[in-house]
């Protein structure tokens, strides 16, 4: 539910407001109500199935094949919108995705479930993501590990993933990358 209060103005906002909510896939819809200013409720659909590989294109601005068919991800990112952002992605392009805030609560989901692959943010506190890396190479797991790093071109990281089962992807990244590296590892 929005409530705006027109004052002066060319009345263009309204306008630009409605197209962009309809090429979105929703509508924007007047409510009536009594004294100044209107209501409006927008309504959009969810970044799940055909909508998700709609909006998610490549760097090239082409179409990706974004099938996650169902696939289980582990996702440790200690940065909840992050988290959340990354997950909303996957989960779009047809992934189930288990999120935790740590590298505690990734090593427990570890012992607990089997993964198609996992997603670690390097910079957690108390557990890094490459001593979560660590230990599940100890453990001889060969499950795909895509590392996500703040820190740029680091040679320690990039160390890590010469083992061919391990990808490390920099931020800032569009939602497109991330699929592209989880693509890439899994095929």
């Amino acid at each position: 539910f929005v409530s705006f209060t027109k004052g002066e103005g060319s009345g263009v906002g309204l306008a630009a407001a409605r197209g962009i909510v309809e090429r979105a896939g929703g509508n924007l819809e007047l409510r009536h109500r009594k004294g100044p200013g209107a209501s409006f409720v927008v309504r959009l659909p969810t970044a799940a199935g055909d909508v998700a590989a709609n909006l998610l294109l490549s760097d090239t601005g082409e179409d990706m094949d974004v099938s996650g068919e169902g696939r289980r991800l582990l996702l440790a990112e200690d940065q909840d919108m992050q988290r959340q952002a990354y997950a909303q992605a996957l989960e779009g392009a047809g992934y189930i995705v288990d999120q935790v805030a740590d590298g505690q609560q990734a090593l427990a989901a570890l012992r607990e479930g089997e993964y198609t692959a996992v997603l670690l943010d390097h910079s957690m506190p108390e557990v890094t993501g490459a001593a979560v890396l660590a230990y599940m190479r100890a453990e001889g797991s060969e499950t795909p590990v895509v590392l996500i790093s703040g820190f740029g071109d680091d040679p320690q990281l990039n160390d890590l993933a010469r083992d061919g089962l391990t990808r490390v992807v920099s931020k800032p990244f569009k939602p497109a990358q991330l699929l592209r590296a989880v693509r890439k590892m899994l095929d």
